[in-house]
């Protein structure tokens, strides 16, 4: 699920063309905060963390639990 998040922050800059320091600017972060999620180190970043910066740059984020068709649930995330 991380990843897919990271792919949809990284995305939002590249669609703006925001560099990492401009968007870290942007969100009142570090750059390193905003550099080390989007190379895959995720292991200080809590979900909600890596939410923020999607709020932050006007993007909903939505969570949905519902009942699945299969034996076993799936995590999806579509960014």
């Amino acid at each position: 699920m991380r990843p897919s998040i990271r792919g949809g922050i990284h995305s939002f800059f590249r669609q703006r063309g925001l560099k990492q320091v401009e968007a870290a600017r942007l969100l009142g972060l570090s750059h390193p905060d905003v550099s080390r999620p989007l190379r895959g180190s995720f292991r200080e970043y809590s979900m909600e963390r890596l939410f923020r910066p999607l709020t932050a740059l006007g993007r909903d984020v939505n969570i949905v639990i519902r009942e699945c068709s299969e034996r076993r649930g799936r995590v999806k995330v579509d960014a």
